[in-house]
């Protein structure tokens, strides 16, 4: 839970009902303690699920979050703004720099890049795939973990209640997988790399310029057929005014 300082709440935050003025949100977040520090870093999730977690558009529909919460508050849990990976220190030095990410995070490949363009040097997904149970869900999103581990080139160590854990390496390779719906630890080893791929420097953007070279393709296509038959299309309303001549 955060608790804002004056005049610093969004729009969604919640208002205190035992103290007037103050507003708090609650977020899904996941941190790191490290044995003999004080500070504990905490990655808020970023995207969260529409409507099960957050209700879309929630700062501009404020007036309706209430509407849609669930229970337990769920679809209307804070929207986490930061992407920094999280410290493990041991004896005072950084070990390693984890790219936190939460469920339905790994599915976007922006949230991995921000991490590893932040530092990451390992990737760790957690996740809740218990809805998925019965479907191919599971695997295709232990599958999306894999991707997001080759489009970065980061070892990623996955754990799912219900799910598929393990733990993926660099190239996208599963070095150790536990079956879903076992009650089952495991320790692996992973070794941070810090290479820096194209996609995480550039993005979508070869995506986006495919996408426009193919609408502008599109255009010129139509543009041309339209071309083709105008001058038919011409002589046949010369024709046409001729006779009514």
């Amino acid at each position: 839970m955060m608790v804002y300082p004056d005049g610093t709440a969004p729009p969604s935050a919640r208002s205190s009902a035992v103290a007037s003025g103050v507003k708090y949100d609650h977020f899904n977040a996941a941190m790191v303690i490290n044995p003999g520090r004080a500070d504990v870093p905490v990655h808020r999730k970023t995207m969260l699920t529409p409507f099960a977690e957050r209700l879309p558009f929630a700062d501009q529909l404020s007036f309706a979050m209430r509407w849609f919460e669930w229970g337990v508050g769920i679809s209307a849990w804070g929207k986490g703004l930061e992407r920094d990976p999280l410290p493990v220190i041991r004896n005072g030095d950084t070990i390693a720099r984890i790219g936190t990410i939460i469920c339905i995070e790994s599915i976007y490949p922006d949230v991995a890049r921000d991490m590893v363009n932040n530092g990451a040097d390992v990737l760790a997904v957690i996740t809740n795939d218990a809805w998925y149970n019965g479907t191919w869900g599971p695997r295709q999103h232990y599958d999306i973990a894999r991707m997001r581990a080759i489009e970065f080139r980061r070892p990623v160590v996955r754990s799912a209640n219900s799910g598929v854990s393990g733990v993926i390496s660099a190239d996208g390779s599963s070095e150790m997988e536990l079956p879903t719906l076992r009650r089952m630890a495991a320790i692996g080893q992973v070794r941070p790399s810090n290479a820096q791929t194209f996609y995480a420097r550039h993005g979508d953007w070869l995506a986006m310029a495919c996408a426009i070279l193919s609408l502008f393709a599109v255009v010129i296509a139509r543009f041309t057929a339209v071309l083709r038959i105008l001058p038919a299309f011409l002589r046949r309303q010369s024709s046409n005014n001729q006779v009514d001549a």
